[in-house]
């Protein structure tokens, strides 16, 4: 019965340790830019690592600062983007460290549209007539992934309940 109480006291505090946080923090990315279809890439790949500091700054014309956050893309750019089917940027290799993907995205500035899949995300900004700001949000879903001090609690209580048999014996 003692074994019986000591193992649920190690899992509940194992349990309560917690899990880790995902985050695009310290991830190589890969940007892209397409244009006149979105089948015709233009300039790149570029690939950076996310880091707290904006990580393309004067990309591919000159003229766009590109930052990507622990959950968000932001896009600088001036001038006017030339007509066509695509002129826009895709962002790949976005991976948070733990097994997920991008379920939704909320969209700030003037885009024509974004599109994105499990790891990447495409924004068209053909004909757009000034520069301005994009905000694109990433909303991503992930599986809970044990901290590893939860892990090595986890392995002391298995540990210990040993050692408990053990010195009884």
């Amino acid at each position: 019965m003692r074994a019986i109480t000591r193992f649920v006291a190690v899992m509940a505090f194992a349990g309560w340790a917690g899990t880790v946080n995902a985050s695009l923090m310290g991830t190589e990315v890969t940007l892209e830019h397409y244009y006149p279809t979105v089948d015709n890439l233009l300039h790149g790949p570029l690939n950076v690592t996310v880091s707290d500091g904006v990580e393309c700054i004067s990309c591919f014309y000159g003229g766009e600062d590109i930052d990507i956050g622990a959950e968000s893309i932001t896009w600088v750019h001036t001038g006017i983007w030339s007509d066509g089917a695509f002129n826009g940027l895709l962002v790949s290799g976005l991976d948070w460290g733990v097994p997920g993907a991008i379920t939704d995205i909320d969209v700030l500035g003037s885009v024509v549209n974004v599109d994105f899949g499990d790891d990447w995300v495409r924004i068209n900004v053909a004909g757009i007539s000034s520069g301005g700001t994009i905000v694109v949000n990433l909303t991503a879903e992930h599986e809970n992934v044990p901290a590893p001090a939860t892990l090595a609690l986890f392995g002391l209580g298995l540990a210990g309940l040993g050692w408990s048999r053990r010195k009884k014996a």
